[in-house]
């Protein structure tokens, strides 16, 4: 091997890897730093930390961020100090990863890193994590955060939307003049910014919030006027009819839109304007209001352009109002729908209320989905999770066990899932008769730290040497266990089961007092299980009894009967006394 040679070749994949990622052929790329890592002493290689940094954009650029995530992650644990300013950025892209996967308090430990770090996109980590601690509910702390970014970097280019969160922080704290100079600030400040026409809007409602219809009309006609083929235009014109109908004044309405270009009154307006009205509180958080809303944008469009956006925000707001099966029908309906934004996180949750309201064959076919279709290794994780279980419980065994090893081979499992697994792997295998199998999982359970599994796992020994008639060895393991239980439960079936010992070893008495310590200790089914046990020993014992009393009865009827045969059927006995006399 020619160690010049193999460097060359390294380069020469990592470079053209790098020449793909400028061009925008994230997939080419990809391939080729595949055959970069493939080469002799790869990780020697001038380009080794640079190349996962590469790989990760171009994960990141196909919106592939758990994977992304790992490649950012490599590089930051290979680089050190080496490349400063790129651990910065690769901090703030795994924070970026984080912050689309909703993991909203390990995006915000990125961006603290750059900030701190404070060499490049400080700015930018600043805005980053005002949005996450907001979407965490902390309104406060984004104020804040904001308030400090904007005065240390006044020439930002993330400063309008500094400006523009800064003053929907302040909505949210219900500071609304606060709120009201921001937005003025970002429609001075940046009027070219795409936050101006959004900021109008909202200023054109905190008038009409707080009852100045006529400033807020005078806004929104800037806003309608300004930015006319606009989505924020669009609301405007809705928000303006909004306040003419709660004024009464159709018919000025309808003047006023005669003198908009392309305005109409349509049902498409009135679509929008219903779903919008409900999304706003939606987004202030008032969940109870928000219902109230979508489930009239529904009634009223069932189909509407906006009706997976309202199904999902209602199902997030019942789901939290603990209304699970009502949440169910709408995340079902996105789950029916084509797939969108929102398909992903549905199908997930959709599963997971089927498998806690119980509707397994449901859920099954969900998680089946879920696996197939989604692009976030943790949904995958939970998918496979969710198919094990629900066919252990629709009784698809053999189709358990196939999913219990598909678990097992997850190095990222905790130890509880991996328990849980050979649990399934285990009782499947035990019911469809490979106890070789069976026994081996179950042995692995015995010492688990989960007492249900290892109580569990104890009891089948304790069985299967109870059903081969090894009563001793049963009750060696019974009372060895029952020393240091790990299960209230176990423990108390297995007692029961050593009532069943003593009973079979004719040990009644000693049977009758170890059931008869279940029902007097214990609260469950076992009690009454144990008390049938009791009445049918006490029961054997009578007929027993009245077996014995039977035969001795026939054994006194027949002695007497011997006696009085004897007495009566003798004609040489004794003469009387008279006959005597007589003589």
């Amino acid at each position: 091997e020619n160690p010049i040679d193999d460097n060359l070749t390294a380069s020469a994949y990592f470079l053209r890897g790098e020449s793909s990622y400028r061009l925008g052929n994230y997939e080419g790329s990809i391939r080729e730093l595949n055959s970069f890592y493939k080469t002799p002493n790869a990780k020697k290689s001038i380009y080794y930390s640079k190349a996962n940094y590469s790989m990760a954009y171009n994960f990141f650029k196909q919106k592939k961020y758990s994977k992304a995530r790992e490649y950012f992650t490599l590089f930051l644990n290979a680089s050190k100090n080496e490349h400063p300013k790129l651990v910065s950025d690769a901090h703030n892209r795994v924070g970026d990863c984080y912050f689309t996967e909703r993991d909203f308090a390990n995006a915000v430990k990125e961006y603290d890193y750059v900030i701190k770090a404070d060499l490049i996109d400080v700015d930018y980590a600043n805005y980053q994590k005002a949005l996450s601690v907001g979407v965490m509910g902390d309104p406060e702390q984004k104020s804040r955060i904001l308030q400090k970014a904007i005065a240390s970097y006044p020439n930002s280019s993330y400063k309008a939307s500094m400006l523009f969160e800064l003053g929907n922080a302040y909505l949210v704290l219900e500071q609304n003049e606060k709120a009201m100079q921001t937005y003025e600030k970002v429609v001075k400040e940046h009027p070219q910014s795409i936050h101006a026409k959004s900021a109008i809007s909202k200023i054109g409602m905190l008038y009409y919030k707080e009852g100045k219809d006529d400033l807020a009309l005078k806004t929104l006609d800037k806003l309608v006027k300004t930015y006319p083929t606009t989505e924020e235009s669009q609301a405007g014109m809705k928000s303006i009819r909004t306040i003419y109908v709660n004024q009464n004044k159709v018919n000025e309405y309808y003047d006023y839109v005669k003198t908009i270009p392309n305005a109409d009154f349509t049902v498409n307006e009135e679509d929008s304007v219903t779903y919008e009205a409900a999304e706003n509180v939606y987004m202030k958080g008032d969940c109870e209001g928000a219902v109230k809303g979508f489930k009239t944008y529904l009634d009223k469009f069932p189909v509407g352009y906006f009706a997976v956006n309202a199904h999902y925000y209602l199902a997030d707001c019942l789901k939290k109002a603990n209304e699970r099966e009502e949440a169910l029908k709408s995340y079902m309906f996105i789950c029916s729908s084509p797939k969108g934004v929102f398909s992903e996180k549905s199908l997930l949750y959709a599963a997971e209320i089927s498998f806690t309201t119980e509707k397994y064959k449901q859920a099954n076919e969900l998680y089946k989905r879920l696996e197939k279709e989604s692009e976030v290794n943790s949904h995958k994780s939970i998918a496979e999770l969710g198919i094990m279980r629900t066919d252990f419980y629709l009784s698809n065994y053999a189709l358990a066990i196939e999913a219990a090893k598909k678990v097992l081979t997850n190095t990222k499992n905790t130890n509880s899932i991996n328990e849980e697994a050979t649990m399934i792997f285990a009782k499947s295998s035990y019911t469809l008769g490979d106890t070789a199998t069976a026994l081996k999982e179950f042995e692995k359970l015995k010492k688990s730290k989960n007492g249900e599994y290892s109580g569990e796992a104890n009891y089948i020994f304790f069985e299967r040497a109870f059903n081969n008639k090894k009563y001793d060895e049963t009750e060696k393991l019974i009372l060895k266990y029952s020393a240091n239980p790990t299960s209230e439960f176990w423990l108390a079936k297995s007692i029961v089961l050593l009532g069943d010992v003593y009973y079979k070893k004719g040990k009644n008495t000693l049977a009758k007092q170890t059931y008869q310590s279940i029902v007097d200790n214990y609260e469950g089914e076992l009690v009454e299980v144990s008390r049938k046990k009791i009445e049918e020993i006490l029961n054997a014992e009578n007929a027993e009894k009245e077996k014995q009393e039977k035969k001795i009865e026939k054994k006194k009827d027949e002695v007497d009967e011997v006696i009085i045969g004897n007495s009566t059927g003798n004609n040489n006995s004794l003469p009387s006394p008279s006959e005597n006399k007589a003589q």
